[in-house]
């Protein structure tokens, strides 16, 4: 029964309960328990058996974790309403089962648990005295364990601070053995170290076992050295690395060195060198036959691996022919339009081989980003005449005059007479970076459904996909996108569209459409003007929803590398796979050192050359880090 437990069983049975029952809440929040029982410290022993091992895995799925409770003052008028308020410091036994996975005699049997109790007293820390000097801990008291420490910066407050301590054992009843007791002390020994005004250092009586250890011959006084190193590990940095004792003997047996024996009375030569990071020497001495001979050398290089690495990444060979990294380097933003028609992407595609039958080479394409309304025209040649027709012919007054069109850095978008006739529109212009085809992604995936489609219908007569274009975009723009779960007919239209279907089997809508009065024909126009509202927001939402699940499958392969200006870069040789007609297959996959001169936003920077004035605006995807060497 419950009334059998432990204190400290009945405070985790309380805290399993809670879980058990707030279950919800412990899985979605990080759960504070303040408590002044070391719970915490009993789950977490190894050595737990029965019950208590049960409830610590159960708990450790939570985000539990533990604080002590605050200072008197602050918990006063809690322990008052709780009826709590202690009157003394409150003994608290513990008990602990131990679970052995080895059979034990009887003397060890007795050993383990003195060990596990020590252990266990060692990590609640005499809770008693830390109770008991609460306030005074890290002002001017220490505890550990069962020694107390009173410690004061000047000599005049350290007789007040021994008062306070000593009327707080008085008040507790507790006692101080006088043989271990040391006043009005510089510095001290505790717990083996020597404390003093300066810091901890350690005692070198216990250094000087080190010191005189003789020459190791054999594994268990190899065992003792370690344990007797490991005693003043606090006190070495990065203990575990420290092998220069050993490198230098495993250097010397694998190569020897050769070096001549001293000739005395013969003059010594002395030769020093320095750097940043290394200095080195060498003495030497001419032999009978006037030819110098090395006696001794010496070098210190503490960042020799360090230093190769740097060295090895900047060939500059080596840098070009490395390869063309494939996570993208920057996270993915999506354009999100919330108007029909305000947002076109456009794109050519081509030049287109065979050729149509009236000649025709190209295809213009533009897509609308909220309905995914296609236009697509073929051209025989294209020049910027040719988009600013098409501009207006097949958008602006067939829809609404754009916010924006989205292109590519090509001449013809790019061009001076496209500029003016944007301008004068009031359409702002946004170009893409070079060979990043994901920038203007929305009318390349459109090219891809266009260009699949017209394979699909030229069958045999490959020269007359002119004819067929009309054909795929009904069929286009009368299927349900993806992305929008609706047609983009019905998103412009606000309806679907009547098909021929439709006309030849006298679907239910056609044999309706006729039947109607007037008015109620009139009702029906306006609920489905609402309803395309509705359908568009709908819509909205989907847009949404559908990119942000691309963005965060996106960047998850995403390795993000940023460049300042200032800084040298290579650059990929664009087109990809493009080789030299003189290296041939041996060609360079990046080209430069370039410097960077502007940073922009979504990972675009402007580039330049260093012997010239010719910049370039590039993706940050195809920009790698140049390591320069120093001569």
């Amino acid at each position: 029964m419950e009334k059998w437990y432990q204190m400290i069983e009945k405070l985790a049975l309380a805290l399993v309960t809670s879980a058990r029952g707030l279950r919800p809440y412990f899985q979605s929040h990080q759960v504070i328990v303040k408590t002044d029982y070391p719970i915490k410290q009993i789950l977490r022993k190894p050595e737990l058996a029965g019950r208590m091992i049960a409830w610590s895995v159960e708990l450790s799925e939570f985000g539990i974790q533990y604080e002590s409770r605050g200072a008197l003052k602050a918990q006063c008028l809690a322990d008052f309403v709780a009826e709590l308020t202690p009157t003394s410091v409150e003994e608290t036994q513990l008990e602990q089962s131990l679970k052995f996975g080895f059979k034990v005699t009887n003397n060890q049997a007795e050993y383990e648990p003195l060990l596990a109790g020590l252990r266990l007293a060692h990590d609640l820390g005499a809770r008693k005295l830390n109770l008991i000097f609460h306030d005074l801990i890290g002002k001017f008291v220490q505890v550990y364990i069962d020694d107390i420490i009173v410690g004061s910066k000047q000599k005049e407050d350290h007789l007040c601070h021994l008062k306070s301590a000593f009327e707080r054992m008085r008040k507790h009843g507790l006692k101080m053995n006088p043989l271990k007791c040391a006043f009005g002390v510089t510095a001290g020994e505790f717990l083996g170290f020597v404390i003093h005004q300066k810091g901890i250092e350690v005692d070198r009586n216990k250094t000087k076992a080190i010191m005189e250890t003789k020459p190791l011959s054999n594994k268990k006084e190899l065992q003792s050295l370690l344990g007797k190193v490991n005693f003043l590990r606090r006190f070495i940095s990065n203990l575990s690395g420290k092998t220069k004792v050993f490198s230098p003997l495993l250097q010397y047996l694998a190569h020897p060195p050769m070096l001549a024996p001293l000739s005395k009375g013969k003059q010594l030569k002395l030769y020093i060198s320095a750097s940043d990071s290394t200095i080195a020497g060498m003495l030497a001495q001419d032999d009978d036959n006037g030819i110098e001979r090395v006696i001794y050398y010496l070098i210190e290089w503490a960042t020799m691996i360090k230093d190769c690495i740097e060295f090895a990444k900047s060939c500059e060979e080596c840098q070009k022919h490395g390869p063309i990294q494939k996570v993208p380097a920057s996270e993915l933003h999506s354009i999100i339009k919330p108007w029909p028609f305000r947002g076109w992407a456009i794109d050519i595609i081509g030049q287109i081989h065979p050729p149509s039958s009236k000649n025709h080479k190209y295809i213009l394409v533009a897509i609308d980003y909220l309905t995914k309304w296609v236009e697509p025209i073929p051209l025989k040649e294209v020049e910027q005449k040719d988009i600013i027709d098409f501009v207006e012919d097949h958008i602006i007054t067939r829809f609404v005059i754009p916010q924006t069109i989205t292109t590519d850095q090509g001449t013809l978008f790019t061009g001076r007479k496209v500029a003016q006739y944007a301008e004068s529109r009031g359409i702002k212009l946004i170009t893409s970076t070079p060979y990043y085809a994901q920038a203007n992604g929305q009318v390349e995936a459109a090219n891809k459904v266009v260009i699949g489609l017209i394979k699909k219908h030229i069958s045999n007569r490959p020269r007359n996909w002119h004819e067929t274009l009309v054909q795929i975009l009904w069929a286009y723009r009368n299927s349900p996108r993806d992305a929008t779960k609706t047609t983009p007919y019905k998103l412009v239209y606000g309806h679907d569209a009547i098909l021929p279907l439709d006309i030849n089997l006298q679907s239910i809508h056609m044999q309706k459409q006729n039947g109607f009065p007037i008015e109620d024909y009139w009702n029906l126009m306006y609920d489905e003007l609402i309803s395309s509202d509705e359908e568009r927001l709908i819509t909205l939402q989907n847009l949404v929803q559908q990119k942000e699940k691309v963005e965060r499958s996106y960047n998850k392969r995403v390795k993000i590398q940023r460049f300042r200006v200032g800084d040298l870069v290579l650059k990929v040789i664009l087109p990809i796979d493009q080789k030299s007609r003189y290296l041939g297959k041996w060609s360079y996959n990046w080209e430069g050192p370039f410097i960077v001169e502007q940073v922009y936003l979504k990972n675009t920077y402007i580039i330049k050359e260093i012997n010239s004035n010719i910049c370039k605006v590039m993706n940050g995807k195809y920009l790698k880090r140049f390591h320069n060497r120093e001569e």
